[in-house]
């Protein structure tokens, strides 16, 4: 068993639903049986991060944020196998391991499961107590720069393994924050021809560079249609808004798969007629299981993926409502980060 100094509170970034963003104090975790207490070095803030302040994805308040998190092992409880100070990256969900879901290995789907920052209190915290099945150790290897970005990654991993491609299909990703031009990536990584869709031309020269064989205008992309253009084997919609997941709808070919990415929160029309005309697979990903964040650390360990393009810029937890407030006025594919 390891210990750590102890200061008895603890800051945590809260929605509290009335003020929004709040830095408030908590009791310090202590580390019990099968648990550890992990000092988190890095928290990214997410698009569902963003709705939740926003109001557009409901949660009850108050509650702490955070769900993509990286840090270090100060406190270890009985049972714990592993040293202070290991890197590790938290697991942001939790599941039970005996219902039918869990059973059959997709414990993302458990269903007594919860979120962290959406149906249980997150991680946006100086120091958090996690069971220590849901700490995956970093290896040394592994770019720093690409560690915070490892959860959203996973998800990623998670979404393409529910597809079945092979090389010289055509790709399409709409959307090219942080996790469309993942999909990009693992689209060109898996021998399929990827084509970015979006609006900021910045957006788009970043997705050439990282492997798109072009990146062309959500309206260009309709345009090429229109003129007969067949569409795509498989869509990709990474932004969780109405508009961005009726293009890609529009694009996506005859028998081809729209992977909904993306997470909506309200009601979102479909036009239901095209997908029956073009006989279209429409496929919904949630999160991610222990497997999938294995793989999203095996393919960045090595620089098998390489995530560097991916510009971070960092705040301090203290100030978060800039970091939000930056977020939701960057046009850029920037990964905001707070650090606690």
């Amino acid at each position: 068993m390891t210990t750590a100094s102890r200061s008895g509170t603890v800051r945590a970034l809260v929605y509290d639903g009335t003020r929004g963003l709040v830095v408030a104090e908590q009791p310090e975790p202590r580390a019990g049986p099968g648990a550890a207490v992990v000092r988190i070095d890095e928290v990214g803030i997410c698009g569902t991060d963003l709705k939740i302040v926003s109001g557009t994805l409901a949660v009850t308040p108050p509650l702490v944020l955070g769900h993509e998190l990286i840090g270090h092992v100060v406190e270890t409880g009985p049972g714990v196998d592993m040293p202070a100070g290991q890197w590790v990256m938290v697991h942001p969900a939790t599941w039970c391991g005996r219902c039918t879901p869990c059973r059959a290995g997709r414990t993302n789907l458990c269903v007594y499961s919860g979120r962290m920052g959406m149906d249980i209190p997150g991680g946006a915290v100086d120091r958090l107590l996690v069971p220590v099945d849901r700490l995956y150790p970093l290896p040394e290897s592994l770019p720093g720069e690409s560690a915070v970005l490892l959860q959203v990654l996973g998800t990623c991993v998670h979404a393409q393994s529910l597809v079945d491609v092979f090389p010289g299909q055509r790709a399409a990703v709409v959307g090219l924050g942080v996790s469309g031009l993942m999909h990009v990536q693992l689209l060109r990584a898996r021998g399929l021809e990827v084509v970015a869709v979006g609006r900021s031309p910045a957006k788009l020269e970043l997705a050439r560079r990282m492997g798109a064989a072009d990146a062309i205008s959500t309206e260009e992309a309709r345009r090429r249609i229109a003129a007969g253009d067949q569409g795509f084997d498989v869509v990709v919609e990474a932004v969780g808004v109405a508009e961005s997941l009726a293009v890609a709808g529009d694009i996506t070919g005859l028998g081809g798969t729209l992977v909904v990415f993306g997470i909506h929160g309200g009601e979102t029309p479909m036009r239901l007629e095209s997908f029956y005309v073009k006989e279209v697979t429409v496929i919904h990903a949630r999160g991610a299981t222990a497997l999938d964040y294995q793989r999203a650390i095996e393919l960045v360990a090595p620089r098998l993926l390489d995530l560097s393009a991916l510009r971070t810029v960092r705040y301090p937890l203290a100030d978060a409502v800039s970091a939000f407030d930056a977020a939701y006025a960057t046009s850029e594919a920037v990964k905001f980060v707070l650090e606690p």
